[in-house]
């Protein structure tokens, strides 16, 4: 691996300590892959979840942050006591959530829909009495180099840029569906569902995450400033006005 997730967890306990998901004031939902079960995984809040699988949040962040080849994988345990208590989960070996949902912005939705938020008298709600901020990482800059070759890679070749198309295609692949579950045509689209990403002219940070260079660093922060002109004029104050409200 190639850091020692000493510090990242030292991190999270001097912030969160022992919080619980049971604990939280408003509904979550955080995703990672469960590996001892081969299957993805949800952290939900709602009591009828945390009566059978509870952690500590500090357990939960660092299983969703458990990038593969960046961080080993986050082992930790189900709090949760009694005959509810779900057995597949008394031991988890965690990874980051990316692996299957680099855009979760799906999984929110079809929470959401399933969901009574009682303290405003809202039960299962539709799309038409939601509003979505789904917000982007700026992640997915690598380059495919001489693509008119591409039927001459190796197998070598295919396997480094399969994982890289993969999880860049899904990212897209979920703000299609989201697009379209809210037929909201472009020029419309802050009314009630907003996509925020970097645009691609000014990803001029270094696309390895873990380059934490004071120039790069630089390069994020500009990055970050553009991005939120971009969120402006795509309509980021009307959408939050319209939250607000």
């Amino acid at each position: 691996m190639k850091f020692n997730p000493r510090n990242l967890e030292k991190i999270l306990q001097e912030k969160v300590g022992d919080l619980k998901l049971s604990e939280l004031m408003k509904p979550c939902l955080i995703t990672t892959y469960n590996m001892v079960q081969k299957s993805s995984f949800f952290f939900r809040s709602k009591k009828e979840d945390t009566d059978r699988r509870d952690f500590y949040m500090r357990d939960i962040l660092r299983s969703t942050s458990a990038a593969p080849t960046y961080f080993p994988p986050a082992k930790i345990k189900n709090l949760a006591s009694g005959p509810k208590k779900d057995p597949k989960c008394s031991n988890m070996i965690n990874l980051d959530g990316g692996v299957f949902a680099n855009n979760p912005t799906m999984c929110a939705y079809a929470e959401a829909r399933n969901t009574n938020f009682e303290d405003r008298d809202i039960h299962e709600p539709s799309a038409s009495e939601m509003h979505i901020l789904s917000i982007g990482t700026g992640g997915g800059g690598f380059k495919i180099d001489q693509k008119e070759k591409s039927d001459r890679w190796s197998l070598l070749k295919w396997a480094q840029l399969i994982p890289e198309i993969m999880m860049d295609g899904s990212i897209d692949t979920v703000a299609f569906q989201m697009n379209e579950i809210f037929q909201a045509p472009e020029a419309h689209i802050a009314e009630s569902y907003l996509r925020v990403d970097t645009p691609e002219e000014n990803r001029t940070y270094a696309s390895d995450m873990s380059n934490a260079s004071p120039e790069n660093i630089n390069n994020l922060k500009k990055a970050g400033d553009k991005t939120l002109e971009y969120a402006k004029s795509k309509g980021l104050d009307m959408f939050l006005d319209k939250l607000l409200d």
